[in-house]
């Protein structure tokens, strides 16, 4: 049997924009790359993963660096009901279960201090 992953469904339905977070994802040349090498040598282990038409990290959908969902996210993550106003490791640990990118601590932590 091979190994798969499968995309859990967001805490909150309608959080991401799918279409949206995979046309970006198509525009970031370093993802692509990635994702040319993933589709050349999907190699057992690797934690990126091409499945379905999305880039996986972990199993945890993978967005660019630059995102435009990216500010709405965290705001959601931190702010909202689902958020309850958290702090910097529970709003990055409840974003990292389900999302991916570049530079995320980085951008949780300035959102939150």
């Amino acid at each position: 049997m091979e190994p798969s992953s499968e995309l859990n469904t967001m805490s909150t339905p309608g959080i991401v924009d799918l279409e949206a977070v995979l046309k970006e994802v198509e525009k970031d040349s370093e993802l692509q790359k990635l994702i040319e090498d993933l589709k050349k040598n999907p190699e057992e282990g690797n934690k990126y993963q091409w499945e379905n038409g999305r880039l996986l990290y972990k199993g945890r959908l993978v967005l660019s660096k630059n995102s435009t969902p990216i500010p709405n996210l965290l705001h959601t993550f931190r702010d909202s009901i689902l958020g309850g106003h958290s702090g910097l490791l529970r709003t990055y640990k409840r974003m990292s279960g389900e999302l991916h990118w570049k530079g995320r601590k980085a951008d949780v932590k300035k959102y939150v201090e």
